[in-house]
């Protein structure tokens, strides 16, 4: 069992083998891979009549969310959406192991009732391949 307390978000604005920060802030996040199923049934006498697939292109993506910060992590990933840069992520269960990727931050929010915290939340789609670290 992993508890999730332990769980970090970082990025690196420099490349993959970059310096990696956490993004501070952050209290809710969950990625994704995926991959597209493609249908490759063909006519054939012998058909068994079910539909045959394989895998097409994979995919992966990110969403996080939790308090509003002006510390550089929330910055950085708000100046990749405005600004369209390269911007790596890292998503470690344990705070030290877990899968990296580039992305594509495609929302960036924000959000607050006058009685509570200002919130944000990020979606994030891979631009790339996926690692383990």
């Amino acid at each position: 069992m992993q508890a999730a307390w332990q769980k970090v978000v970082k990025y690196s604005t420099e490349s993959s083998t970059g310096t990696f920060a956490i993004i501070e802030g952050i209290n809710d996040a969950s990625i994704s891979e995926s991959g597209e199923v493609i249908d490759d049934t063909v006519f054939e006498s012998t058909h068994s009549g079910y539909t045959s697939r394989a895998l097409g292109l994979n995919d992966v993506s990110m969403s996080l969310s939790g308090d509003y910060s002006t510390g550089a992590g929330q910055i950085a990933v708000r100046y990749a959406k405005r600004n369209r840069t390269d911007i790596w992520f890292q998503y470690l269960p344990n705070g030290t192991n877990g899968i990296q990727f580039k992305g594509v931050v495609a929302t960036a929010d924000m959000s607050g009732a006058i009685r509570d915290k200002e919130q944000v939340s990020f979606d994030i789609q891979g631009d790339g391949s996926v690692s383990d670290v």
